[in-house]
């Protein structure tokens, strides 16, 4: 049997990857995710790691009005971002990719889950090495965060059933 190999935005994945490439390229990147503090911390860690990459472009992923997103949204236009990285998430944060892919010149759109949460927390090594070496990243977030616990069990099984009801329906 083929193993599949694991794909996720964070440091045990590709994050690195990214960065490492951007900053050799001093690319622009937004961070929009995580409240004021977990971005500005997870923005202070990745500014003194990748020193080439501009990050000056991003914020925390609450928006007060649709004008303040709009308004932010044409600023990552007038200022040629290349890469946005989303952490509000699901669905908000696929809603505000698929916005900014048409309304702005970026070339990269990724969802990246909890990392700048993660990241401003822990510096980088979010993951305790237990959870790491058995894959079981789910479950330490599972176990440190009531929003993913409330998501497992109450959110997704609630869409699963609304989902297959629809289905039988029609």
């Amino acid at each position: 049997m083929k193993k599949i190999k694991r794909v996720s935005f964070d440091f045990s994945s590709v994050a690195n990857m990214l960065f490492e490439s951007a900053d050799k390229l001093k690319f622009k990147i937004a961070l929009v995710g995580g409240n004021f503090e977990e971005n500005k911390s997870c923005l202070e860690y990745l500014s003194e790691k990748y020193t080439n990459i501009d990050f000056s472009l991003s914020r925390h992923g609450f928006f007060d009005t649709d004008y303040e997103r709009e308004k932010y949204i044409l600023e990552l236009k007038d200022k040629n971002v290349d890469i946005i990285i989303s952490g509000m998430g699901t669905p908000l944060q696929e809603d505000f990719l698929l916005e900014t892919y048409f309304k702005t010149h970026a070339t990269l759109f990724i969802t990246c889950g909890g990392f700048i949460t993660q990241t401003g927390i822990s510096k980088g090594e979010y993951y305790w090495p237990i959870i790491n070496k058995l894959g079981l990243r789910w479950l330490q977030r599972f176990i440190l965060h009531s929003h993913v616990r409330n998501r497992l069990i109450k959110v997704y099984p609630s869409f699963v059933i609304n989902y297959l009801l629809k289905g039988v329906r029609k």
